[in-house]
């Protein structure tokens, strides 16, 4: 598993743990029926943000998620 999804009460913390694209990242986060708000990454040059398909996340970069429908 490239990811750690750290449940909270409403949103969940995804620790990216080796390298993938975020369009992998929402397709896996959509069997767990979570769905990333988006990408606060360590890196302070890439705020908090809604990456294309094909960003390349790196261990490291913080995904933010919400359970689908709240």
């Amino acid at each position: 598993m490239w990811i750690k999804l750290v449940m909270g009460r409403y949103m969940v913390r995804v620790e990216i743990l080796s390298p993938g694209m975020y369009g992998n990242l929402f397709q896996e986060l959509q069997k767990h029926q979570l769905q990333p708000l988006g990408v606060a990454a360590i890196n302070p040059q890439l705020p908090y943000t809604n990456p294309p398909p094909t960003h390349l996340l790196q261990p490291g970069d913080i995904v933010v998620a919400c359970r689908i429908g709240l």
